[in-house]
């Protein structure tokens, strides 16, 4: 018998193909977007209550609702507006822009609070959209980057 030396995790072999290796909170938000969007508002909650035990989470979650959509493909890291897609992803803009286009689509009476909301949200900003989205209805479309004016 060979012994050999331990390898880290991301010395093994399948550390390349491993499609799970964001962080949790953007597992999680993937997952139920993807299962469930009413659970979007409890991401956060969720995630303290299985802080270190994320792995015990996503085997019930997949066991209860189904496998785990895919993570987007990893690559050269990229600045938002030079990244292909940022025509046509719907929300690269901050919180700020997009709450205010939210309250002026939906509600414009709380355009008064937006600063103040989102410093009640901050760092929860996907579980304020998805209380929001759930109360007033879809988003309204984020302006394209490079349409032409």
């Amino acid at each position: 018998p060979q012994a050999s030396a331990p390898q880290s995790p991301m010395a093994s072999p399948n550390a390349a193909t491993s499609q799970y290796v964001d962080d949790p909170r953007a597992r999680l938000t993937r997952f139920f977007e993807h299962h469930n969007k009413e659970k979007l508002v409890d991401v956060d909650k969720i995630l303290e209550q299985y802080a270190g035990k994320e792995t015990a989470l996503f085997a019930a979650l997949v066991k209860k609702y189904g496998p785990e959509p895919p993570a987007p493909q990893a690559s050269a890291p990229q600045s938002p507006m030079a990244s292909p897609n940022a025509a046509t992803s719907q929300y690269v803009d901050d919180p700020r822009a997009r709450l205010t286009r939210f309250f002026e689509h939906h509600n414009k009476e709380k355009l008064v609070d937006v600063d103040k909301i989102l410093e009640q949200y901050a760092g929860k900003e996907t579980a304020l959209f998805a209380a929001l989205v759930k109360k007033y209805g879809p988003e309204p479309p984020a302006p394209q980057a490079s349409a032409p004016q």
